[in-house]
């Protein structure tokens, strides 16, 4: 039995041996002959042929260590987009500058001369292509087959999802940050009041959020991360008359049970959610603006921000707030001061001068302001017009160089509603004909001058490339836009 277990032994150890000899001959063989594979690309961080025009780095990650000069020199994007290149060990980058254009196909191209540090090129040209995604927007149609539908379309105007809300006269509508539904206020048909609705890209189905009698639904807020909403809501007593001013209600998008938001303390229409969607801005009872936490269970007294006359929003990242200001002493004008305010109390002045700031926006990148103005010479009133009449044009601030840049000056337009793409690129914004008069309406009355049928509220849509600065028409026209995130 011993000599047997020895044997055993003896085997095994003859086998180990052969194997370490074997290894060791093939060591030095694949020495002496040097390494004949070849450098090549193994991973590229992306791989759908699809991607998000927003993506900010595209990397290939190498076998081996490379001459990064020589792949450098041999890398090309078709079409070109300006970028920079950078390294991380075997991993290649190429990050754009802005961001890659909507709906276009690419190809990367890396030549076969590209070499890693032993001076060996790649066996065959690497080569990689994707399309970027088109980038869908919302809008309320104002005129033609769809008129008062919501239509889902690309920034080539073309429609791809049409979505049947022509049976209610529409206020307006959010997109929800998941993309898969659509929040509106609307009055159907058969209602007297308008209420809270949701319908789903998928399935088209309206479902109605709110029923409560007794108010009257005046605007509403969807939070940022598609948390909560918002009601501006008025109590009606039983016998219909007014028996509140505008009050805020507050529920989650899980239950949709509305709750007076701070016990009534909040007022207005115009409640800003927080880019984070925590806090949200408000004002309160005696017209002053205040910043207060959303979760109902933190009972921390909201921060007093001062009385402004309107709320744009916050910046998407920084503690900075965009206000306007009625002109002091200036009573019987509408002139106002556009203003941003930081979260340590002090206060910029964009220099516009004298005249009026309406719909401002900042960039998704937060490195620019946007906001329609118009100065004394776009003024246009006349005794027979119960609505202001006025000329607006497009501008923009850059935040770093306190650039005030005219972005629009045709006097054959006026322009309102600005919307801004996620890559900061696109802009959509509404057109009127200055030649029909009655379509100059300061954007302030606008609504109220469609309610009451002044007006066709309704203007065409033009989408600019803020990078280019061309403009084009989308030949379409609607009274509400907005972008899917």
């Amino acid at each position: 039995m011993q000599s047997n277990a020895i044997t055993t032994i003896q085997l095994f150890e003859r086998m180990i041996l052969r194997v370490f000899v074997g290894i060791v001959i093939f060591m030095a063989f694949f020495l002496l002959l040097g390494d004949k594979t070849f450098p090549k690309v193994t991973k590229v961080n992306i791989n759908n042929e699809t991607v998000l025009a927003s993506q900010r780095q595209i990397v290939f990650t190498f076998n081996r260590n490379m001459n990064r000069k020589s792949v450098e020199e041999n890398f090309s994007v078709i079409p070109a987009v300006e970028g920079t290149l950078s390294w991380s060990g075997k991993n290649f980058a190429f990050t754009p500058l802005a961001s890659f254009p909507y709906g276009k196909r690419f190809q990367i191209k890396i030549n076969n001369e590209a070499k890693d540090e032993d001076g060996k090129t790649l066996d065959k040209n690497f080569v990689y292509n994707f399309q970027t995604d088109n980038l869908r927007f919302a809008y309320l149609a104002t005129d033609g087959d769809y008129a008062q539908d919501i239509v889902i379309s690309n920034l080539k105007g073309e429609d791809l999802l049409v979505l049947p809300t022509r049976d209610y006269e529409m206020e307006s509508f959010e997109v929800a940050p998941d993309g898969k539904k659509i929040y509106f206020l609307g009055k159907h048909q058969n209602q007297d009041n308008a209420e809270l609705f949701q319908i789903g890209l998928h399935d088209k189905k309206i479902t109605q959020l709110t029923e409560e009698k007794g108010f009257l639904n005046k605007a509403f807020q969807l939070s940022p991360d598609g948390r909560y909403l918002t009601l501006s809501r008025v109590e009606m007593s039983l016998n219909g008359e007014i028996a509140s001013s505008i009050q805020l209600w507050l529920a989650s998008t899980k239950d949709f049970q509305f709750k007076k938001f701070k016990s009534g303390r909040g007022a207005g229409l115009t409640p800003i959610f927080t880019f984070d969607g925590t806090s949200l801005l408000y004002q309160n009872t005696e017209g002053n603006y205040e910043l207060g936490i959303v979760d109902e269970n933190v009972q921390d007294e909201p921060i007093f921000i001062g009385e402004y006359n309107e709320a744009y929003g916050f910046h998407p990242f920084k503690p900075l707030i965009a206000f306007t200001k009625y002109a002091e002493g200036d009573v019987f004008s509408l002139n106002n001061f556009l203003m941003l305010f930081n979260g340590d109390g002090t206060k910029i002045t964009l220099p516009f001068g004298e005249g009026i700031a309406r719909d401002t926006v900042f960039t998704s990148n937060g490195k620019k302001v946007l906001s329609i103005f118009s100065g004394p010479q776009d003024e246009f009133n006349d005794v027979g017009s119960f609505f202001p009449l006025r000329i607006f044009h497009l501008y923009s601030y850059d935040l770093e160089s306190r650039e005030l840049l005219q972005l629009t000056n045709d006097i054959g337009y006026s322009e309102e509603m600005p919307v801004i793409s996620p890559d900061s690129r696109n802009l959509l914004f509404l057109r009127f004909d200055t030649a029909d008069g009655n379509k100059m309406i300061d954007p302030a009355y606008r609504d109220m001058a469609a309610s009451l049928g002044s007006i066709e509220n309704g203007g065409e849509i033009w989408l600019m490339d803020l990078v280019t600065g061309q403009m084009d028409s989308l030949g379409v026209r609607a009274s509400k836009i907005q972008f899917f995130q």
